[in-house]
């Protein structure tokens, strides 16, 4: 059809800027598990059932199935994550370092976009015990440029005697199973949240990380994994890490690990089925706050969990 376009000018319209609007940029809400292996979730294979939220998003979403995990264990894939470097460029080769300051950290970059950003849950980039001193991150470089609201921790994983700071070395106790509060948080803040800016939101929880014993997990969980066999990973062989720490020695892997492995794992899938619950009240919460629409929404992992696989 033939199209008619009559040109506006500013005489013609006054009103109008004198520069083009910038494009509505999306929110962000990014959500990391610890620990969680890729197929536990049903949408991948899992029998289990205890992912229904997570296969309905993955359903709707970008799988990245060649996307892999920089690095096996928690804080060095973490200092990766919100760098983009490898661990040998961060430094930062295990657990037990505290990360370098990096001024083009994700954060970073996300504040210079003048995103709201707000960090809640496990950060583990901040140190090698669990005094207070290195369990509270204070505001400044090594915050990798999360400078918005901060609600964090450095390490632990005793899901009913949890704990973080914000912006000051006092101590916030957590009334409740640790996951379930972080969410309430989190939608209690995008309720609040400055609605002149984009919001991006980091919520790190610690599940399903170990340790993995019943009254780690609420009851409302356990039900249905208390009597399911579970059995060894099919490449399941008797192994140790003595070359890296002593203790976990051949008699460890014996006393400790052989026995509990299939326990474990019914502890670690009533996790799964907690931590997929509150994923499913984090996407409820978008359509309440009507920000589905706005908002690029990553579901990841840090690095999954091999119960035993090949010693």
């Amino acid at each position: 059809e033939r199209v008619s376009i009559r040109y506006v000018t500013r005489a013609d319209a006054p009103y109008l800027p004198t520069a083009a609007p910038r494009m509505p940029r999306p929110n962000l809400l990014f959500v990391l598990a610890d620990q969680l292996r890729r197929d536990a979730c049903g949408y991948v294979g899992s029998p289990v059932g205890a992912t229904p939220n997570i296969d309905q998003f993955a359903s709707e979403s970008v799988d990245f199935t060649n996307a892999v995990s920089g690095y096996p264990v928690c804080g060095p894939y973490r200092n990766s994550l919100f760098t983009g470097k490898y661990p040998s460029s961060t430094g930062m080769v295990v657990n037990e370092l505290r990360c370098m300051p990096d001024d083009d950290a994700m954060g970073h970059c996300l504040a210079r976009a003048e995103y709201d950003t707000h960090y809640i849950g496990k950060w583990h980039l901040y140190g090698r015990d669990h005094t207070p001193e290195e369990q509270y991150c204070p505001p400044g470089p090594h915050r990798l440029g999360f400078d918005g609201y901060w609600a964090s921790y450095n390490f632990h994983h005793k899901y009913y005697s949890a704990f973080y700071y914000e912006d000051t070395f006092e101590r916030q106790e957590v009334d409740g199973y640790e996951p379930d509060v972080h969410t309430d948080m989190l939608l209690s803040r995008l309720a609040e949240r400055d609605r002149d800016r984009p919001f991006a939101a980091v919520i790190n929880y610690g599940t399903p990380h170990d340790p993995w014993t019943w009254d780690n997990v609420p009851e409302s969980h356990t039900r249905r994994y208390r009597a399911r066999p579970f059995g060894y990973p099919r490449t399941y062989r008797e192994g140790s890490a003595e070359y890296w720490s002593p203790r976990i020695d051949v008699a460890w892997w014996r006393d400790h690990v052989a026995p509990n492995v299939p326990v474990w794992q019914q502890i670690y899938h009533a996790m799964i089925d907690n931590l997929d619950w509150n994923f499913g009240r984090l996407m409820r919460g978008l359509d309440a706050l009507g920000l589905r629409e706005d908002t690029l929404v990553v579901f990841t992992s840090d690095h999954g969990e091999m119960f035993g696989a090949h010693g």
